[in-house]
């Protein structure tokens, strides 16, 4: 199973980034891995954890923006409400 999920990962992020830039699949899954060993190589777990905690305050910045953006500048509670009534 877990070769599985890890070709799966490592397939959706190949096909991301052949989205993003053109990329070929096969260039893109043989270089994720490399990005990924010498990340972790040069800086070790600490740097991994670091990356983690950063990646979830970034996640939690950006959600707290959408929900702002949402009920506050784009419409009020009411109107939000009202909407997922009908």
């Amino acid at each position: 199973t877990n070769i599985i999920v890890t070709s799966m990962l490592l397939l959706g992020g190949a096909a991301t980034v052949n989205a993003l830039t053109g990329m070929d699949l096969s260039v893109a899954s043989f270089l994720i891995p490399w990005g990924v060993i010498l990340y972790t190589a040069a800086g070790g777990l600490k740097a991994t954890f670091l990356a983690s905690y950063i990646h979830t305050a970034i996640i939690f910045v950006v959600l707290v923006v959408c929900v702002y953006t949402v009920y506050v500048k784009t419409s009020s509670t009411d109107g939000i409400y009202d909407g997922l009534e009908t």
